[in-house]
């Protein structure tokens, strides 16, 4: 199964943000060095592989302010690093 990585960097230029996508391999550990030897603010991956290993190898489950994990029409569950706060519900 292909899973996709989000890379999100900071354009040093104009202070936005780049994202940039690849496939990953869900039994490859995520952790600080990596994120600095691609020069990453972030990373996020939408999996339908089991939770289990990606939280193993260093992955956060993304989640509402509600509890529930954040998941695609098509079941793709979103995982991050590092950990994100849980998003607020929209106000208006």
């Amino acid at each position: 199964m292909c899973n996709v990585v989000h890379l999100y960097r900071i354009d040093p230029k104009n202070k936005t943000e780049i994202s940039e996508v690849y496939a990953w391999d869900v039994n490859r550990k995520v952790n600080k060095a990596l994120l600095q030897k691609s020069k990453a603010v972030r990373l996020e991956l939408w999996s339908i592989e089991n939770g289990e290993t990606l939280v193993k190898n260093g992955w956060f489950p993304a989640r509402r302010a509600d509890g529930t994990q954040i998941e695609s029409s098509k079941g793709y569950r979103l995982y991050t690093y590092p950990e994100r706060k849980p998003l607020s519900s929209f106000p208006y």
